[in-house]
């Protein structure tokens, strides 16, 4: 067994960079701040930016699995483990949900892909 960890830091610009380093059948991490996102839109911009990277490692790196970290839980506004755990659970539906649409979408394009293919061939 080998054991590698590298520390993306989850900066944006360095997204496409960072594509170099996955490698399918593989367990990523992915730790995310629970304290923040005070309100709604940034709570939603956090999920999108989670449902980005672990969509960027279903792209790249099939077959892996990726792990949701909370970190910072005790700076959470209100610490009782009902809420933290249902912060969590928002984040993982979110996430989840933000995949399978991206699945969704690659499914429709592969399909879209062989049926021009096959129309190609008839002609």
């Amino acid at each position: 067994m080998v054991f590698l960890t590298y520390d993306a830091g989850g900066h944006d610009e360095y997204q496409e960079m960072h594509q170099t380093f996955l490698s399918q059948d593989t367990l990523y991490i992915l730790v995310w701040n629970v304290a923040l996102a005070a309100d709604e839109r940034e709570a939603r911009e956090l999920e999108e930016k989670l449902a980005s990277w672990a969509t960027l490692l279903q792209t790249c790196a099939p077959g892996s699995r990726v792990l949701l970290i909370a970190s910072h839980a005790d700076e959470f506004p209100d610490r009782t483990p009902e809420k933290i755990s249902q912060r969590c659970q928002q984040m993982r539906n979110a996430v989840e949900s933000m995949l399978g649409q991206h699945r969704r979408e690659q499914q429709r394009e592969r399909r879209d892909k062989e049926e021009r293919r096959e129309s190609e061939k008839r002609e």
